[in-house]
């Protein structure tokens, strides 16, 4: 889902008070993980730091290098250094509008 910034804040919220709602033992069996698009990354992930509920920060994509000049792509070092702990690459939305994608989609590299 595509929310504005507040309303992104405002369902990360709400999920993590869900969340902390849950039972212990009900959360300890599954791994949860939310991506936000990039720009409610970071306020995404200052609200799972102030949450108890164990929830993975992930990106929704990366560029494959760690340096360098790559307009409108983010590295998989400044996402780590953000908190990020996953990233989904190879989403179908992002293959879709390029096959170059596809042939790219190899090149990414565990955080």
């Amino acid at each position: 889902m595509y929310f504005s910034l507040s309303r992104n804040r405002d369902a990360t919220k709400r999920f993590l008070d869900c969340l902390s709602r849950a039972s212990v033992e009900s959360l300890s069996s599954v791994d949860i993980l939310i991506t936000p698009d990039f720009v409610a990354l970071t306020g995404t992930i200052e609200q799972l730091k102030s949450s108890n509920v164990p929830v993975w920060p992930g990106a929704q994509d990366c560029h494959w290098e760690d340096d360098g000049a790559f307009t409108g792509e983010v590295s998989p070092a400044v996402l780590s250094e953000t908190g990020v702990k996953i990233v989904g690459v190879g989403h179908a939305e992002r293959r879709r509008p390029s096959a170059t994608m596809t042939r790219r989609l190899p090149r990414r590299r565990p955080l």
